[in-house]
């Protein structure tokens, strides 16, 4: 059975004000980089509507799933997904971390941006699988809390086909993410990476916390993982390699 590549990878909104590290001075690295990955599944979370779209010419041989947070359709951030063309998508969506899931910009956890999480199923030789991509919030725990339960009572039909990529803003000690732990397996824990920070801040080097994950369902048979040191974001991506067992 052929193997299946994921990338997630928080690429830092276009609009952040970082100076040399600004968005016109890293997309055409960026995306070159993501592009060389030569990836089956990548999941970019913060991406506004111009990075989107670089990134869309930057992998031409993908099709992109998923909406902006705030209207359901191209404005705000995005989670998008990028799936290789030849990987058949039979549903794909978008629910906002809130009182009201389907209504867009809907926030009602305790965050003071809006939250959301993107998925789409493929169907693969082996069977179906299920892809989530998420945005966790930064600064309300309950938040973050209420927002792994609708993960995963979402993954709880897939629970042996589901890969849920994202930014979790929590480190792997944090007890909200528990559920997530129960239900399927942290890419770098199993590759003896436990805790490889994800996040650096623009200060690079080794980075200060895992909030970066790629969560596998137990009919994933992980064959490499790693969160390589690239300089593109404030964040470094996770790569994982699976076999699908189906």
């Amino acid at each position: 059975m052929p193997s299946l590549k994921v990338v997630t990878y928080n690429i830092r909104l276009s609009a952040g004000n970082d100076g040399p590290n600004s968005w016109p001075f890293r997309a055409k690295r960026l995306c070159d980089y993501v592009a060389e990955l030569d990836a089956d599944i990548v999941g970019i979370q913060e991406a506004l509507p111009d990075q989107v779209e670089a990134l869309e010419k930057a992998l031409p041989g993908y099709q992109r799933y998923g909406v902006g947070r705030e209207d359901g359709k191209s404005k705000g951030e995005h989670c998008a997904i990028y799936i290789r063309a030849s990987l058949k998508a039979t549903a794909s969506g978008t629910f906002w971390f809130s009182d009201t899931p389907t209504v867009p910009n809907s926030m009602h956890w305790g965050n003071r941006i809006t939250r959301i999480t993107s998925w789409v199923k493929i169907d693969h030789p082996a069977g179906q699988i299920v892809v989530t991509n998420s945005h966790l919030d930064h600064e309300s725990d309950e938040s973050r809390r209420k927002s792994v339960l609708a993960l995963t009572e979402f993954l709880e039909p897939y629970q042996l086909s589901f890969l849920a990529l994202g930014d979790f803003n929590m480190a792997p000690s944090n007890p909200n993410l528990k559920p997530l732990f129960k239900l399927g397996k942290d890419a770098l824990a199993q590759a003896d990476l436990a805790g490889k920070a994800t996040f650096h801040g623009w200060n690079f080097g080794e980075g200060t916390d895992q909030i970066d994950y790629i969560f596998a369902a137990p009919h994933f048979e992980l064959l490499d993982a790693d969160s390589p040191r690239v300089p593109h974001s404030d964040h470094y991506p996770v790569v994982a390699t699976y076999r699908f067992l189906g």
